[in-house]
């Protein structure tokens, strides 16, 4: 039997300069025997949506509620400058976000301690199942294996992280400048775990 896991819509996002944005966080595990290990990358991707973001509109526009840059580089107004940023430069400092003339502001180390949060419980839950699969695919040594994931993960209008999904097998294109950088320096710093 299939299992699935359903998520309410997230009608009030944080937005970055108009537009609805997510972050791509890198995990990679290691161990899911006792101690499960896992490394959170300190840095990662910020998508944007390639149209800017209105609330309770379009909602058939997917270039305007959909942050997937294999969507988004379609769309002609797309610009991989603007609408792809790297995590380290957005989350820093404080963050804002104005909705119906409100303000919220949260500190970044805040928002990343609770992204960490989301992270370590996601892979608590999946512990056992991962265990199992790394223990049919290396009997004698299961820890032999290791997963590289892609988490993620969005900020609501009160800048409160949102697990969106985890992608077992995340790219590792290099289609910009900043995936470069960024994919580079994860790949050599799993390596170095390694």
């Amino acid at each position: 039997m299939n299992q699935y896991i359903v998520q309410k819509y997230v009608k009030k996002p944080a937005l970055y300069k108009g537009h609805k944005y997510d972050f791509r966080i890198y995990v990679l595990v290691t161990s899911v025997t006792s101690p499960m290990t896992i490394y959170l990358y300190n840095d990662g991707l910020v998508r944007l949506a390639s149209q800017k973001y209105e609330h309770n509109k379009n909602f058939d526009d997917c270039f305007t509620h959909l942050t997937n840059y294999s969507l988004n580089k379609n769309n002609k107004e797309f610009d991989s400058s603007k609408h792809k940023l790297r995590l380290k430069d957005v989350l820093k400092g404080q963050l804002v976000s104005e909705w119906n003339g409100k303000v919220f502001r949260k500190n970044a180390n805040v928002i990343w301690s609770e992204i960490e949060q989301i992270v370590i419980k996601t892979m608590y839950v999946v512990q056992p199942q991962l265990a199992h699969l790394y223990r049919t695919s290396q009997a004698k040594e299961p820890d032999l294996c290791c997963d590289l994931l892609g988490f993620d993960v969005m900020l609501d209008y009160k800048l409160k992280p949102w697990m969106l999904e985890v992608n077992h097998m995340p790219s590792f294109r290099a289609d910009t400048e900043i995936d470069y950088d960024i994919k580079h320096d994860l790949i050599l710093n799993t390596l170095q775990i390694l």
